[in-house]
């Protein structure tokens, strides 16, 4: 709902639902990120966001970065 309030993208989901036939309930966070990068206007950010979004670097299990070696320098790079 926090997101929704801000207008920058359609409005997303709120309710939980059912999470893969888990016991848990859980907010869809599918399509979060490509409504955002929708919404983008300014030039120079939506360069940033040409490629494939890959999640956030907390993520241990990020397939994405360790199959996409070309995205690593640039990620060292923040940590300089």
């Amino acid at each position: 709902q926090m997101h929704n309030e801000l207008n920058i993208t359609p409005p997303r989901p709120t309710e939980p639902a059912p999470f893969w036939g888990r016991p848990f309930r859980v907010i869809k966070g599918e399509g979060f990120a490509d409504a955002i990068k929708q919404a983008i206007r300014d030039p120079q950010i939506k360069r940033l966001a040409e490629k494939r979004l890959i999640g956030n670097i907390d993520m241990l299990d990020s397939t994405d970065l360790l199959e996409d070696t070309s995205r690593r320098q640039a990620l060292s790079a923040l940590f300089e």
